[in-house]
């Protein structure tokens, strides 16, 4: 797991991140209500390409997201290197990953 938030028993495990049939799966577990935000970056020009969830309060259960490699327009991000970022109550995490196309 990449990613631990707080709950009433201290620091729980969080999230997992992982390539299935060339896309991005990302389970994020939250053992509280909590403010969540997760966008994903064109690492070299900084800009958001996807928005895997607008800022909202969710409640404590498990969450799935995936990205296919497609950008909130619908085309098809570039090859590169793209950063996950996930915002839990004010606490940032990142995760680097590459896009290969053939």
């Amino acid at each position: 797991t990449i990613f631990s938030i707080p709950d009433s028993g201290g620091l729980r495990e969080g999230k997992k991140i992982y390539s299935r049939n060339s896309e991005l799966a990302y389970d994020l577990r939250l053992g509280a209500k909590a403010d969540v935000e997760i966008n994903i970056y064109n690492f070299i020009t900084g800009r958001i390409v996807q928005t895997l969830e607008k800022k909202s309060s969710m409640p404590a259960g498990l969450y799935h997201y995936d990205f296919s490699s497609a950008a909130d327009s619908g085309l098809l991000v570039k090859s590169g290197i793209y950063l996950l970022r996930v915002v839990v109550n004010k606490k940032i995490k990142y995760n680097y990953f590459f896009v290969i196309h053939p």
